[in-house]
């Protein structure tokens, strides 16, 4: 029968438990800013009301002097204010004994600098006139000079109500002071508790020494001598822990040992499981893998010496060039990078002429790369050999050979997990200084996790086995067939259906007449030898964004959601998606994998009853594909990890029964940053694009300390064939949806795929686009639906969204404006007020994800740790804008289990089908949609029975 192709998921972990992060929180102090803010607005609500009653009571009495009366409506002006920002007394101003006044954001100094302005500006006040006609005036002798004389003459009920407000603001005056204070003491004690935890958690420990090797060390230093916490270096090095935290303990993005993976079997049948255990499983032993950087690895063996290697080196030619005229005469263009300093490198075309020697180079390097003994061999006699490695030295210095090699790597088997403040195994890049730590800081870490037995007990009252629950995984695919209904609909609007290949200005020429896909990229050569040239971005869903064809379906959904923006959540469920017109999910998607990227929530009211949050839904094979080789090592012993064997005999089976052939994509990484993404399993049988396959596949080979050459040991060959990007052609033709780009090689229909995560640089970014553009639909769609509040870029506030009850598919978001914010330079006690009351109007939660545009790189944050000040004020910093945009996190950190931490789920889809069986109805699908092209060969039996696949030759 075959594995079914979803059998086991892959569970991302954060590195650090949640309650790290909560314990680098400040809720107390929050809570008591909240406290005083009620304080203050009671007490200036008992200020205003006795400012009405001095007007209507007292004001008007006649017996009132005008001296009395100036002071009277003095105090009522300040009464009136309301705002207790500051409190100072003010005995002598009122007249009343004890009292305070209240000053308001007008008359109160802002610094101790201006106080004797303030004081000048009261003695401006208007005074009675000092004229002797005023000096003669006769008056009362016990007439009162001063408010708290004429209120206390004339209503001393009133008198001692005011009284009692001056005593009551004193107090308020005095637990500001006190909220100053432990404001101070917080913010040590926070301090403190991030050097320490940088300093004792492994997982934050290594991901701190990797990306900022001095941080901890400087801050320890300058802790030492003396320096306050308040001091701007130490405030700017918590900032920085803050934030580390946060990615460790909120990202479950593979890094280091911040982000860990673990694998685990999915129900094969219908349970009533969920789509993880509750409480979640707890966790085992772990494992690691540091591979040698490839970018970095090219880059040395680019500068290596050829005419000093073995003869058993493999070389290979540069992936881009093609030949124009006859040999002896004409010309070979290649595209590569530049050797010089200065090129910064980039690509430059050379073009070199045919000689008979460089054809037979190219010839014999045709299809696969070959060492240098067996060209030499193949090249001219023994006698020629010193010659033939002076020429071949002299290509490989040009950037028309290139040395073959696999990534070294250094393997940690399964391993109790370090204990708090040991060292990680296989060490960091930022940790000692031998060839150990060379090698570290030229590589990449994963690190992988064993799952124990779940918390809660199975049935016999016993540790139950983690597994993906069946009733989970059923809800999740039947809410991304709602999902992808409502991406269909957010991308047919404004006509974003298609995968954007007409808008390149490559594709302007092409025409129904074959053009070798080089030879296209040749003719724009120009375009990418700019300094400035700026990847172009493949083609995707661009979500959420305001309606730009009034009366469409997606327009109809956008006013549905509009008139419910007060709600806390919003369900889109299948009656409304029909009554809105949305089209039936196409049948090309359905019959085809697909890895949903989840993060899994207890049903409950608070996440309005649904199991996940969709991330996305993405072609299969390409999440995990650089993690393929580690985790079929590791579970070897319990049959490996089974999703890209699966994946590769359901692609295989698919080329049976239609006649395709699919061919990998390989394309060189941007730069160092990323660069094992490149790294995947073998999944077809061909390849195109680098022909140095050994650094894309392949196992990777055991680093060996102290061997002096590398290059001593045979490369192994992937077991793939690569086809040489020139024979590659590209051609449009009419189908029943439109114009159709078609990819063939030597008349067999191709269907390209990329099983990587990356964007490449120019011109490959192009190739990429064009190239995918011709593979079958299902492998370059993805479904992205978070970031609704970019449909309405005027709302304060948007609110989640899910899908048929099952799947959130974008959380709840707010557009805080950057004026609500404080002033950078105001003291931390005011920035802290400042952020609490912002949270307490605009209903804010405590933890989430900041952005400063919708789309941009979201930065994981707690409202109630004062770090997260200073962490608002950088992201301001980092863009200009008038917002802020905050997401709520779901599900949110305080209410995970003790000792929990972040998920996600990679779950395929289907799970129940294996790959003859999922074969079968997508070839059934592709030959009846209106995909069949002229030109294209069937296979044998008409497609009903696996026939032979045509090969390029």
């Amino acid at each position: 029968m075959g594995i079914p192709l979803g059998s086991a998921a892959l569970l991302r972990l954060a590195g650090v438990p949640v309650d790290a992060w909560c314990g680098a929180g400040s809720p107390e102090v929050f809570g008591r800013a909240d406290e005083l803010a009620e304080r203050q607005a009671r007490t200036a609500s008992r200020a205003r009301a006795l400012s009405v009653r001095l007007g209507n009571e007292i004001v008007p009495d006649d017996r009132l002097t005008t001296a009395g009366r100036r002071a009277v409506l003095a105090l009522r002006r300040r009464l009136h204010a309301g705002d207790l920002l500051d409190v100072a007394p003010a005995t002598a101003a009122t007249g009343v004994t004890g009292a305070t006044i209240p000053e308001t954001a007008e008359t109160a100094p802002e610094s101790a600098s201006d106080a004797p302005k303030a004081r000048e500006t009261a003695s401006e006040a208007p005074q009675a006139p000092d004229t002797p006609q005023a000096r003669d005036t006769p008056q009362a002798p016990d007439a009162p000079e001063t408010a708290a004389e004429a209120v206390a003459v004339l209503d001393p009920h009133l008198a001692r109500e005011l009284r009692e407000l001056g005593d009551d603001a004193g107090v308020l005056r005095a637990s500001f002071g006190a909220f100053e204070r432990a404001v101070a003491a917080e913010r040590e004690r926070v301090s403190l508790a991030l050097l320490e935890l940088a300093r004792t958690d492994p997982a934050l420990r290594g991901f701190v020494e990797d990306a900022a090797p001095r941080a901890v060390a400087d801050l320890e230093r300058r802790a030492a001598a003396g320096v306050s916490w308040q001091d701007k270096r130490q405030r700017k090095g918590v900032g920085y822990l803050w934030r580390a935290l946060g990615r460790t303990v909120a990202k479950t993005t593979p890094r280091g040992w911040a982000g860990q993976l673990a694998a685990l079997p999915v129900c094969a049948v219908a349970d009533d499981g969920p789509l993880l255990p509750q409480p979640r499983p707890v966790g085992g032993d772990v494992a690691a893998r540091r591979t040698e950087n490839v970018h970095l690895l090219w880059s040395r063996l680019r500068e290596l010496d050829l005419s000093a290697v073995g003869p058993q080196t493999l070389l290979a030619p540069a992936p881009l060039y093609h030949a124009t005229g006859v040999p002896g005469t004409g010309g070979l263009h290649f595209c590569v990078v530049d050797p010089r300093p200065e090129g910064g490198g980039r690509l430059r075309r050379l073009t070199l002429r045919r000689t008979p020697v460089l054809e037979a180079v190219l010839e014999l390097l045709g299809s696969t790369p070959r060492t240098v003994g067996a060209l030499e061999a193949g090249l001219g006699p023994p006698s020629s050999r010193p010659v033939l490695r002076a020429f071949l030295s002299h290509l490989h210095c040009l950037g028309v050979l290139q040395i073959c090699a696999v990534p070294e790597v250094r393997r940690l088997s399964w391993t109790p997990p370090p204990a708090t403040g040991e060292h990680l195994p296989l060490g960091s890049p930022g940790e000692g200084t031998g060839a150990a730590a060379r090698g570290a800081r030229g590589s990449f870490l994963d690190s992988y996790r064993k799952l124990g037995p779940s918390a809660a007990p199975g049935a016999r009252g016993k540790a139950t086995r983690p597994l993906v629950g069946g009733q989970g995984v059923a809800a999740v695919a039947e809410g991304l067939a709602m999902a992808r209904r409502v991406a269909a609909l957010c991308a047919a609007d404004g006509g974003q259906e298609g995968s954007g290949w007409e808008e390149l200005a490559e594709a302007a020429s092409l025409g129904a007449e074959p053009v070798s896909v080089v030879r296209l990229l040749d003719a724009h050569h120009h375009e990418y030898d700019a300094a400035a040239a700026k990847p172009v971005p493949r083609a995707r869903y661009e979500g959420w964004r305001p309606v730009r064809t009034p009366g469409s379906g997606y327009a109809r959904l956008v006013a549905h959601i509009g008139a419910r923006l007060d709600a806390e959540c919003v369900d889109l469920d299948a009656t409304l998606l029909d009554g809105l017109g949305t089209p039936r999910v196409s049948p090309l998607l359905e019959a085809w994998p697909v890895d949903c990227l989840l993060r899994p929530t207890a049903p409950a009211p608070a996440v309005c009853g649904a199991s996940a949050v969709l991330e996305s839904a993405s072609p299969a094979g390409v999440l995990d594909a650089r993690f393929a080789e580690a985790l079929g090592e590791l579970h070897e012993p319990y049959g490996g990890y089974p999703n890209p064997v699966a994946h590769r005999d359901f692609l295989a089976a698919f080329e049976r029964r239609t006649g395709v052939r699919f061919v990998e994509l390989l394309v060189p990484p941007l730069a160092e940053a990323a660069a094992n993404a490149v790294r995947r399993p073998i999944t077809t049988s061909w390849c195109t694009g680098d022909p140095n396959t050994p650094l894309y596949y392949g196992r990777s080979r055991e680093s060996v300390p102290g061997a002096a050459d590398r290059h001593s040991r045979p490369t192994p060959l992937p077991p793939v064939r690569h086809l040489p990007l020139d024979s590659v052609t590209l051609r449009v033709t009419d189908t029943a949806e439109g114009r159709a780009l078609v990819a063939e090689a030597d008349g067999v229909r191709i269907l390209p795929v990329h099983h990587a995560t990356r964007l490449p640089a120019p011109p490959y970014d192009r190739l990429l686009r064009l190239l995918t553009a011709t593979g079958h639909p299902a492998t370059v769609r993805m479904v992205r639906l978070d970031g609704l509040a970019g449909a309405f870029p005027e709302a304060a506030r948007v609110p989640r969204l899910t899908v048929g009850g099952l799947l959130v598919v974008s959380p709840a978001q707010w557009r805080v404006p950057r004026a609500a914010l404080w002033r950078p330079a105001d003291p931390e006690p005011v920035k802290v007020a400042a952020l609490a009351g912002l949270r307490r109007s605009t209903g804010l939660p405590r933890f989430g994800y900041a952005r400063t545009r919708p789309g941009a790189k979201p930065l994981p944050v707690d409202l109630a740790a004062l770090p997260a000040l200073q962490a608002l004020e950088r992201l301001c910093q980092a863009e200009p804008g008038t917002d802020l945009l905050f997401e709520e996190a779901l599900p949110a950190p305080n209410t995970a289990e003790r000792r929990g931490v972040a998920a996600q789920l990679l779950l395929r889809l289907p799970h129940d089908r294996t790959a003859e069986e999922l074969a079968e109805r997508a070839a059934a699908v592709w030959r009846e949609a209106a995909i069949s092209l002229p030109g294209v060969p069937l296979a044998s039996g008409g497609g009903t029975e696996p026939g032979r696949t045509p090969h390029p030759r």
